[in-house]
């Protein structure tokens, strides 16, 4: 009995464990690191919004945010407007490399995939 317990309890702090790293994302310097290998693949980040753009012209809604997680920066486009910069965000959406806002160049960026 005390046997199936400890395995109960080992596999209950493993699965705790496992849950507790997928909560957090994905570090954007990883993302940044080896962009290839998160290249259309869905991720999440968190962090503080650091510098942002915001369109909101004739229907057209469009903008970016660049959000710092203290590992690196990243560029998150959207048709959202984002929060204010010094405020904390998180974003869920596709990693893409050579990004770009109109005339800017964001480089590596996240397409965020909320909806309003």
């Amino acid at each position: 009995m005390k046997k199936v317990c400890g395995i109960v309890v080992v596999l209950l702090i493993a699965g705790l464990a496992i849950f507790a790293a997928g909560c957090g994302g994905v570090k954007i310097s990883e993302i940044l690191e080896n962009p290839g290998d998160y290249a259309t693949k869905e991720v999440s980040v968190s962090g503080t919004i650091v510098d942002r753009y915001w369109i909101d012209f004739l229907g057209v809604k469009a903008g970016a945010y660049q959000i710092d997680d203290g590992t690196g920066t990243i560029w998150v486009v959207t048709d959202v407007e984002p929060a204010e910069e010094g405020k904390k965000a998180s974003a869920k959406g596709t990693v893409s490399t050579a990004g770009k806002v109109g005339d800017i160049n964001l480089g590596t960026v996240i397409v965020d995939m909320e909806e309003e």
